[in-house]
């Protein structure tokens, strides 16, 4: 289940796009097996949280998958979150954060704490920086998806890209520290269309305070190079691994 691209969805979360090798085809009709999620009839950018309970009770979705490239609102994850596990529905959450990374945490939305398995996201768009990306999970090693993780790690590095990039590595360990060093409490909007250029820098400034201890991924795999560079406090530290390409 996804959002359509014509109502803001992501195109790398389409049939078309990341999902065309990952997704069962009706051989008579040629038809995907993806539900989109309906939609509000005032608001085609706003997801019908009642209607989508209703296609999932139907579809009962493996993979779930929230975050737009046009964001003018919320995901209801946590009210997803609590239907599918009301209703003991076997599925996987995950939210697609590339064009609101920056904004994660108390100023937009935590989609961790929220109830999400899996966030991806870029570090170009509002966390500032070279183009990386950052796949992040919520799962621990003695948990029954744990093995979901380790296909990711593999598939991404050696299976997709080959290094970690070091000539954008020290770009992006500057950008976390210039998020941590320039943070300040500001309130923030209800949605990040509504704020202007200079708001938007200060909230990225405060992005990395905004995400608690407890609600911070339980596992990165940052395609960015911050592991290998010196901590910035922004990075998962502890029990949390972070490893880079």
């Amino acid at each position: 289940m996804n959002n359509h691209i014509i109502k803001g969805g992501h195109l790398s979360a389409q049939p078309m796009g990341a999902l065309r090798d990952y997704v069962a085809v009706d051989p008579k009709t040629e038809r995907t097996a993806v539900v989109n999620f309906p939609v509000c009839r005032d608001n085609i950018y706003k997801i019908d949280v009642e209607g989508t309970k209703k296609l999932i009770d139907e579809y009962r979705p493996e993979l779930i998958i929230f975050g737009k490239s046009m964001v003018l609102h919320r995901e209801p994850v946590a009210e997803i979150r609590a239907f599918v596990d009301a209703q003991n529905i076997p599925t996987t959450i995950m939210y697609d954060m590339a064009h609101v990374l920056g904004l994660i945490g108390d100023h937009f939305q935590n989609p961790f704490a929220d109830g999400a398995e899996i966030v991806t996201g870029s570090t170009h768009k509002t966390f500032f920086g070279p183009q990386r990306g950052v796949i992040g999970v919520n799962y621990q090693r003695e948990d029954l998806k744990w093995g979901l993780w380790e296909a990711i790690e593999s598939r991404t590095f050696p299976g997709s890209v080959s290094n970690h990039h070091l000539g954008t590595q020290l770009g992006m360990l500057m950008a976390a520290y210039e998020m941590n060093h320039f943070r300040m409490p500001i309130r923030a909007p209800s949605s990040p269309m509504q704020s202007t250029s200079p708001a938007r820098s200060r909230r990225r400034a405060s992005m990395c305070r905004a995400i608690p201890p407890s609600t911070t991924p339980k596992r990165i795999r940052s395609l960015s190079p911050l592991a290998t560079a010196p901590a910035p406090r922004c990075r998962p530290s502890g029990s949390r691994r972070t490893t880079s390409l």
